[in-house]
This record gives C-alpha cells, sequence and structure tokens, in this order.
C-alpha cells in the first residue's frame, strides 16, 4: 500500500491509471482525489456496471476542457 503523497507524485508523472477493483461498481465518487487527475493521463477503470463511473467522467471533462 501506498501514501497519500507517493499516490500523488506517481500520477503527476504517469501516463495511464488502471483502476481494477470493484470499488468503481460500488462507489458512487472517486477511488482517489479528483485533484491527482490530469489533462495527460488516460484512464480505464474494468467494472461490468456501471458503463460510465465517476472516475471516467472526471478525465472526460478535463480533456474536453482542453
Amino acid at each position: 500500500m501506498t501514501s497519500d503523497d507517493d499516490l500523488r507524485e506517481t500520477l503527476a508523472v504517469a501516463s495511464g491509471l488502471i483502476h481494477a477493483t470493484p470499488m468503481g461498481a460500488k462507489l458512487l465518487g472517486l477511488p482517489l482525489p479528483a485533484e491527482y487527475l490530469h489533462k495527460e493521463l488516460w484512464v480505464a477503470e474494468i467494472v461490468y456496471f456501471p458503463l460510465e463511473t465517476e472516475l471516467l467522467r472526471r478525465p472526460r471533462r478535463l480533456a474536453v476542457a482542453r
């Protein structure tokens, strides 16, 4: 398990994020703080339902804001 600071630093230089836990299907929010997402980060969420989660909606909004 990583600390919150480690996660922030890692995502700041990352080009992609894959989230593959049941949290995406059960959680109505985000599994991490929204400010960790950035325009250059591609995001994949591996869940069956719902098709669009909050984790997928947030980066899409960032991409549209470019």
